[in-house]
């Protein structure tokens, strides 16, 4: 595969190599250069579809079903007032919003926004789909952004955010970290970061004892080789956005095991900020954290994760002087992506 040129507005081909003369990985090495850039994509069969990269999936990284290949999800819309429940997930529709796999691409050609097609951000902001609530109740802190081993996960990891806090001693849990209790996010409400009706409530699932050594190991780990994961059954609320068809769902997952409020049912509409349970430590996980993520799934009723902005909220980190850490000042976004070990609050 060619290298992509940075260069914005002239068309760049990609060439794919066709399957039967790549090696392991020679087609999973489309990188985050390719994501929100616009792009004509043709099929070895092939059809053309032009549209806006969002989603990049090494899938040679993946800890349960790994191939040599990658995915693109590409988004397609003409009409900014149209609504999620109006995307389709079939290939070549508009709006629409689909994966296309590497192993089907012969050409990937970067083009210039079309003045026929909505940029993915504008879209998004207009129509108010963007995260206008953290996750979390209080200020949080980013214990794991969209790099390391979120992208190891299938593609329903990669462009999550995995929760913490942080206690008065600036630090995510006391002592040797090995009960649940002893971590600063333990408990702490959940609440709805957007608006939506919830399909799915699980609640019924045990906690698991905190393995700080295999956390620390999972997070030492650059690739993801070597990475056994089990996954296990896991107390969430699955939350569909933007009407009754949408594709795209939001994500709350490792919930308390029996948190859930009486007053949350699959099939009702909830607001942003409603309180749906608290954070646990359930199902694929080694310390108490909230997994949010945001996606679609596909034709194939396989879920992407994707990315989505958080609104009007502040940032700030921690700074290393003689004696320890101490806080950073405080700055303001409207729109963001928090980033690995930053502390948000609305």
């Amino acid at each position: 595969m060619l290298r992509l040129l940075p260069l914005l507005g002239l068309a760049v081909a990609l060439p794919v190599l066709p399957s039967d003369q790549s090696s392991a990985g020679s087609l999973a090495d489309f990188d985050a250069g390719l994501q929100f850039k616009f792009a004509t994509v043709r099929t070895n069969a092939g059809d053309e579809y032009t549209g806006q990269i969002i989603g990049v999936y090494n899938e040679a990284h993946f800890m349960w079903n790994p191939t040599p290949y990658s995915t693109l999800a590409l988004f397609v819309c003409s009409d900014p007032t149209v609504k999620l429940g109006q995307f389709s997930v079939q290939p070549g529709s508009d709006p629409g919003i689909f994966s296309i796999t590497s192993a089907d691409i012969s050409t990937i050609t970067l083009v210039g926004q079309p003045d026929s097609l909505v940029e993915y951000q504008h879209y998004m902001r207009i129509n108010g789909y963007v995260w206008s609530v953290t996750p979390v109740e209080g200020e949080i802190w980013i214990s794991r952004d969209w790099t390391g081993y979120h992208a190891w996960e299938d593609g329903r990891g990669n462009y999550a955010w995995d929760i913490g806090a942080l206690n008065t001693n600036m630090m995510s849990y006391s002592g040797l970290g090995r009960q649940n209790t002893n971590y600063a996010v333990w408990g702490k409400n959940v609440q709805l970061p957007m608006a939506g009706t919830v399909v799915t409530a699980v609640e019924k699932e045990v906690d698991n004892t905190p393995d700080m050594d295999a956390a620390v190991d999972l997070e030492d780990n650059v690739g993801g080789e070597g990475v056994e994961l089990e996954e296990l059954p896991q107390n969430l609320i699955e939350l569909r956005v933007g009407g009754t068809n949408s594709p795209f769902l939001l994500r709350l997952i490792h919930l308390m095991q029996n948190s859930i409020p009486d007053g949350i049912t699959v099939g009702n509409h909830y607001s942003a900020g409603t309180v749906v349970g608290t954070v646990g430590n359930s199902g694929t996980t080694l310390v108490p954290h909230l997994h949010s993520v945001w996606g679609f799934t596909d034709a194939n009723n396989r879920y992407w994760a994707l990315p989505i902005e958080w609104q009007s909220v502040a940032h700030r980190i921690l700074m290393a002087y003689p004696a320890g850490y101490q806080y950073g000042q405080y700055h303001h976004h409207d729109y963001l992506y928090p980033k690995y070990g930053w502390c948000i609050t609305n």
